[in-house]
């Protein structure tokens, strides 16, 4: 396993083993922040593409100041940031025609289909959120970032990240809520 400036210097010279390695490794986390952000399979794909490009063309920009990944995400969520505010999107999609990002080789045959329909159902409600809330419970629970990177990937400051949390696990909270009491009341009218 290369070090994080193995990996770095290997993408400063182009060496293509190290690149394929490194989008390998970190497509699917990538995938999910921009299709988290722009609720959108193709946009997200497009967003991915762009994030990782830039990422390569900038690797000699990168100051070590933060994590690699923590970086990478800053970059992926401008990207996404950027593409939904030029498609000027008005309505969001349902995550129901979108399908989450998932491990390569992974076989969804073998899980439990209750764990898949509430993993489904969680994906549903948390495409309710507002972008703020949906994007810093994904980087925190998702992607186990710390506050402080989720403040150096947001511009956020730690307090204001911790006043989102809440507010999203709150929103969220009462948005599974709504949906279960939905689903409980369609079952027994």
């Amino acid at each position: 396993m290369s070090t994080e400036q193995q990996v770095i210097e290997g993408i400063i010279r182009r060496d293509e083993q190290i690149i394929r390695d490194f989008v390998r490794l970190h497509q699917n986390y990538v995938y999910t922040l921009c299709l988290r952000i722009l609720t959108n399979e193709m946009l997200a794909e497009e967003a991915t593409q762009d994030t990782f490009l830039q990422v390569i063309q900038s690797m000699d920009k990168f100051d070590g100041r933060s994590r690699l990944t923590t970086w990478m995400y800053t970059i992926a969520r401008n990207t996404s940031i950027n593409k939904l505010r030029k498609t000027n999107r008005s309505r969001v999609k349902s995550l129901d025609q979108t399908e989450l990002a998932q491990q390569p080789h992974e076989d969804n045959s073998e899980k439990p289909l209750l764990q898949k329909q509430q993993r489904e159902q969680l994906e549903r409600c948390m495409q309710k959120l507002p972008i703020e809330e949906r994007e810093t419970l994904t980087l925190f629970y998702f992607k186990e970032l710390s506050i402080r990177e989720i403040g150096e990937i947001t511009g956020d400051t730690e307090s204001n990240i911790k006043v989102k949390l809440h507010r999203g696990r709150k929103h969220l909270k009462t948005i599974l809520e709504a949906s279960v009491h939905g689903q409980i009341d369609l079952l027994y009218g």
